[in-house]
């Protein structure tokens, strides 16, 4: 979901409706395994709304341009059931030992041992797989906007 350009960012005196942004990229906001990190820098504030969301973020990533753009802020959902299933057609930051990248997931499924996702190569979309005992998680992209 596009939230288009970018409202004024409100300090809310509400806590419960407040949601972190890390003002940084989820490469760096997410430990190794996939929890937000505290230490990071943090602002609880009020966004335009996407919905249910644990937090905010910056996107490093170019693999999935022109969609979500490098620089754009993203909302990110922990997704809980990716064990049992994942849905194709989602765009997710998915969270190894070794990486966080964001990709989009693939209607079709090549078997039940990895995950196929997609990224954007030079503007066309590329498949590629990650074997799910590797994943420690997975958040969906729920939301995402980006300064002009």
């Amino acid at each position: 979901m596009y939230l288009g350009r970018m409202m004024p960012i409100e300090q809310n005196s509400e806590k419960s409706d407040e949601i972190l942004l890390y003002n940084v990229d989820f490469k760096k906001c997410l430990d190794s395994n996939g929890q937000p990190v505290s230490t990071t820098v943090s602002t609880p504030t009020k966004f335009p709304p996407a919905g249910d969301i644990d937090l905010w973020c910056i996107n490093g990533d170019k693999s999935m341009e022109p969609v979500i753009m490098q620089g754009d802020t993203i909302a990110l959902k922990k997704v809980n059931t990716w064990k049992d299933y994942i849905p194709g057609d989602l765009i997710c930051v998915v969270v190894t030992n070794e990486f966080k990248v964001l990709r989009k997931v693939s209607v079709t499924q090549a078997d039940d041992q990895s995950i196929t996702f997609i990224q954007m190569v030079d503007g066309k979309p590329v498949e590629s797989r990650i074997p799910k005992d590797i994943i420690i998680e997975i958040y969906h992209v729920v939301g995402h906007f980006r300064l002009d």
